[in-house]
């Protein structure tokens, strides 16, 4: 019985595990250690405390183990944001149990022995594998660069932009398009001399609302067309490229 429980235990702290990171990753989440690592403990326990408990209580716990993890590997802006995350773990772990099931059934695998670790281990990596592919790999594939020279301060300085519909930021007072720097355009910008912040624009996103400096180009050319522009200091590394693109800019 001791190894049973052993067995259970550590398969189940392992998959709730997984799970948590399965779903933070898939929504590009940062990955908080020490609730991931809670929430699969919460997980592992009640699954051995499960074959012990009454029948009301089995069920309690079928309806409620979800949401009470979902609710403590990740912290949540909303209540939509929160039930994106519970539907998200609760599909990942149809797929990985029905995975896992499936495969030991094929084999002739016991779900009580030790060499369920090999088929749990087996559907960890291709079940990753597939989140890297649609999360990551896909989406850069369709990414579109281009070279946009920035003239500022009458010096220009050639950036890698990527193009992003999703950018309709604007300067309220000018209603010129604002571009997004990432901290390397800023590094570079910073080679001419101080930056002097012409103002601020409010952005607003999933983790609320916040407020950018913004200095003015004399210039933002994508290929042959000229645009006069701001960009915004996120403060932040925008992956693969310097700067993203308001959606009005266009290149030809």
């Amino acid at each position: 019985m001791t190894v049973y429980v052993e067995i259970v235990f550590l398969n189940n702290f392992f998959i709730d595990l997984l799970l948590c990171i399965s779903t933070i990753f898939s929504r590009r989440r940062k990955l908080r250690k020490l609730r991931i690592i809670a929430s699969a403990i919460i997980g592992a326990v009640v699954s051995v405390a499960y074959a012990f408990m009454p029948a009301v209580f089995k069920v309690l716990t079928k309806v409620l183990l979800a949401p009470i993890l979902t609710i403590t590997f990740d912290k949540y802006k909303s209540v939509k944001d929160y039930i994106m995350s519970l539907g998200l773990f609760v599909i990942f772990t149809f797929v990985l149990g029905g995975s896992v099931y499936g495969l030991c059934h094929m084999t002739g695998i016991d779900l009580r022995g030790y060499a369920v670790l090999g088929v749990l281990a087996f559907a960890i990596v291709f079940l990753e594998g597939v989140l890297w592919f649609v999360v990551v790999k896909k989406p850069n594939s369709n990414k579109t660069y281009y070279d946009v020279a920035v003239t500022y301060k009458g010096k220009v300085l050639w950036l890698k932009g990527f193009y992003d519909s999703g950018n309709t930021l604007t300067d309220s007072f000018s209603g010129f398009p604002v571009v997004l720097l990432g901290n390397s355009a800023v590094k570079m910008l910073q080679e001419f001399g101080e930056l002097s912040y012409d103002g601020f624009v409010e952005v607003k996103s999933i983790n609320g609302e916040s407020s950018m400096p913004i200095i003015s180009f004399d210039e933002v050319r994508c290929g042959q067309m000229s645009y006069n522009c701001f960009g915004a200091i996120t403060g932040q590394d925008v992956k693969d490229c310097d700067l993203i693109l308001q959606n009005t800019l266009v290149y030809k």
